[in-house]
């Protein structure tokens, strides 16, 4: 059963008696002199747990946990695990899946002991430093070749100042390698070192210091003079704030952009998605990096305090990254970074640019970049690793990964979940030695209701099994045909063509909903503007094959229009009795 599930489960069993209640006011208001009304909301903060050897703790349950908001302390709700123990998956069928995809190749998914899982990597050729990165590629595609468990699909997508899919969802770990390998081959655009971004700002900096103050200041408001001299002119220095702003926020919004499309790309997926971005040193805070500069140059007087304050309600990128996260929550999505940039020195940024003893422009810089990566990740249930040993990097980062869950409360109160109450939410474990890394909460379920968007219409046509060698493995293989309805799958017209995109996540699992195996493909489709408006077509459809043993099983098609306004999930009883797989429909 996933996380969202039981998160759901949880909800209705909660809200059921209420409505009911509702539903049967008392015949006699005598009997009722007075009534209560209670309203409680949902809250949910993804965490990483570990114990006190910092490895990953895989069996949380709800009774470990207490959530501290305030003075006020709750039990959990819940703590649903990321992924599925193996504990709970012993002696699960072992079964085949093979997809034919757009192309004409067959992707064949396995079931192993482990849930299946999914991990996409992105690569981020723009701000990850160019020195190594073939070493990096290399390595990468060896873990993932002979150390990355088998219950992981690999997918691969690169930002290069655009975001671009090298290789969709596979289990063939030779050809993840075999990509990752032509990704340390590309040349991306020009890239700024952080050493260069930042002497360019101090040097803007000094570009401000006058001999006078203005005129408005009389002999009482006179400022201190700034160290080094003269005075600091506070309009160049928000101006300066402000180009300075205006040239790095591309970036960091290309960045951030790209980080979005790797999670909408990961939303079709029923169960719970690992994006691991292979990058880092992008300037979210533009504002610390001006302020650190300019008490680099003129010292912390009274008067660059002020403008500090002025400069820190500029966070003009902090709307983006509150998107990205909130579409992280709801598609069961953590954010994992591997930064394997060096932290820099200010030494030889002095010697070409004096600025005074103690401040570290630079280096301060850096740090508002890893801590920018590191809030993202603990916000969504993700890690922050920073090594140069990309190998350890990601074997650590996969590893935390077993120990996330979503922990869930519910508040009485009608205070607004602010940035400050969140901040100020503790957990705690009434386990010894077991620690939570969580940075944020989000209130209501994660995921809307399955009756609030419009359902996508469909069948999954099951063919006649047949004894046959597939990829050098007999098996019993049952066609299966996935038919869509082209009226759900939301074509947009242009001037030659009907188009679409949307997402499939074909499953098979077993009656209690344990997850066997899969097979995730974003699918484009197009008619022709005549045979669109004429109605005169064939339905889009998918091809597959599912070699099974004895049992009962269910197909499965969730399909998601991007966007979320439309997803629908398709389901095929198989009950395989030798060969002659007795068939039930249901599509929700």
């Amino acid at each position: 059963m996933t996380s969202r599930t039981i998160a759901r489960r949880i909800a209705l069993i909660l809200l059921l008696p209420i409505v009911a209640g509702a539903q049967t006011p008392p015949a006699d208001p005598k009997a009722a002199p007075f009534s209560e009304r209670i309203d409680v909301r949902l809250v949910t903060i993804p965490v990483l747990v570990r114990d006190s050897q910092g490895r990953p703790v895989t069996d949380l349950r709800a009774e470990d946990v207490q959530i501290v908001d305030g003075r006020q302390t709750y039990p959990a709700a819940f703590a649903s695990p990321f992924y599925e123990g193996a504990e709970a998956r012993k002696d699960l069928p072992q079964v085949r899946l093979m997809t034919q995809v757009p192309g004409g190749a067959v992707e064949v998914a396995r079931s192993s002991v482990r849930e299946p899982r999914h991990l996409l990597i992105l690569a981020d050729l723009i701000n990850d430093p160019p020195t190594g990165r073939k070493d990096t590629m290399e390595a990468l595609g060896k873990f993932i070749d002979t150390e990355l468990d088998p219950s992981f699909q690999v997918a691969l997508m690169v930002y290069d100042g655009d975001l671009r899919l090298r290789l969709p969802f596979t289990h063939d770990r030779a050809t993840a390698a075999a990509a990752l390998r032509k990704v340390a081959e590309e040349r991306p655009r020009g890239r700024e070192t952080l050493e260069a971004r930042m002497e360019g700002l101090l040097i803007k900096i000094e570009s401000c210091r006058i001999e006078q103050p203005d005129t408005q200041f009389d002999e009482n408001t006179r400022p201190e003079e700034n160290a080094g001299g003269g005075f600091a002119d506070e309009r160049c220095l928000r101006d300066s704030m402000y180009e300075y702003a205006g040239e790095q926020m591309p970036r960091a919004t290309g960045f951030v952009n790209a980080i979005e499309g790797a999670v909408q790309y990961a939303a079709g997926l029923e169960d719970h998605a690992f994006v691991l971005t292979v990058g880092g040193n992008v300037g979210f805070d533009p504002s610390r990096e001006v302020a650190e500069a300019m008490r680099a140059v003129f010292g912390p007087t009274e008067d660059i305090r002020h403008i500090e304050q002025l400069l820190y309600g500029e966070d003009l990128l902090r709307p983006h990254i509150e998107r990205v996260m909130q579409a992280a929550y709801r598609a069961n999505v953590s954010l994992s970074f591997l930064d394997r940039s060096v932290g820099p020195s200010d030494s030889a940024a002095r010697r070409r640019q004096a600025f005074q003893p103690g401040f570290r422009p630079i280096k301060t810089a850096f740090d508002i970049a890893q801590q920018g990566l590191d809030e993202i990740a603990a916000s969504t249930g993700g890690a922050f690793v920073a090594t140069t040993q990309v190998a350890n990097g990601l074997r650590e980062s996969v590893e935390l990964a077993e120990g996330g869950y979503y922990v869930g409360f519910y508040v009485k109160d009608d205070a607004p979940m602010t940035q400050k109450r969140i901040e100020r939410i503790k957990l705690r474990s009434t386990r010894t030695g077991v620690t939570f890394k969580h940075r944020r909460a989000y209130e209501g379920p994660r995921v809307a209701s399955d009756t609030a968007a419009p359902r996508i219409r469909g069948i999954i046509q099951v063919g006649f099994p047949e004894e046959q060698e597939f990829q050098g493995v007999k098996g019993n293989i049952i066609p299966l045909r996935l038919v869509l309805d082209p009226r759900d799958l939301g074509y947009k017209e242009t001037a030659s063509n009907a188009a679409t995109e949307f997402t499939v996540h074909l499953r098979l699992v077993t009656p209690k909903g344990a997850l066997l195996a899969d097979s995730y493909h974003v699918l484009t489709h197009s008619y022709t503007l005549d045979a669109w408006k004429s109605k005169q077509f064939e339905p889009p459809e998918l091809r597959a094959w599912a070699d099974l043993p004895d049992g009962d099983y269910f197909a499965e098609a969730i399909v998601t229009v991007p966007g979320g306004e439309q997803k629908g999930t398709i389901r095929r009883h198989l009950a395989v009795r030798g060969t002659a797989p007795e068939q039930t429909a249901a599509a929700q």
